[in-house]
């Protein structure tokens, strides 16, 4: 395989939450399984946000995949390659795209959205990377 075959390193298809606006209600992807893949590359995208709005995204995995599984949980700093998300707000992180790399060894990963105030647009999507040696898509 070649050095810069970003397309064989990647699972060659994400799982995503479609644009949407958030309310306070919290939305998750659906979970992306990543038993064939050692990493995984997360994208938050953030739309226009007021002064007063503020949105909280949280990277989950779990055990079980499905969306509203119980058995997902924040996923520790120590395994996203940038670190935890968290909280963003209108007066210093509207119109942003938010990317982290996912290192752990969890079988589902997914992302949680919860608008704190206001409506905001957001998407966020998943895309499993570096396949494990004998793996094939």
């Amino acid at each position: 395989m070649p050095t810069k075959d970003a397309y064989n390193r990647t699972g060659g298809e994400a799982v995503s939450l479609h644009p949407a606006a958030i309310t306070a209600t919290n939305v998750v992807t659906p979970g992306a399984d990543l038993q064939l893949y050692d990493s995984a590359l997360v994208y938050c995208q953030v739309g226009a946000m007021t002064g007063s709005e503020a949105i909280h995204l949280e990277i989950q995995d779990g055990s079980v995949g499905g969306t509203l599984d119980a058995s997902y949980t924040a996923v520790v700093a120590g395994e996203l390659l940038g670190g935890t998300i968290g909280t963003l707000t209108g007066t210093t992180d509207a119109s942003q795209l938010v990317v982290r790399g996912y290192i752990g060894d969890a079988r589902y990963l997914r992302v949680a959205v919860t608008s704190l105030t206001g409506t905001v647009e957001c998407n966020a999507f998943i895309v499993p990377g570096d396949p494990r040696s004998g793996s094939t898509r």
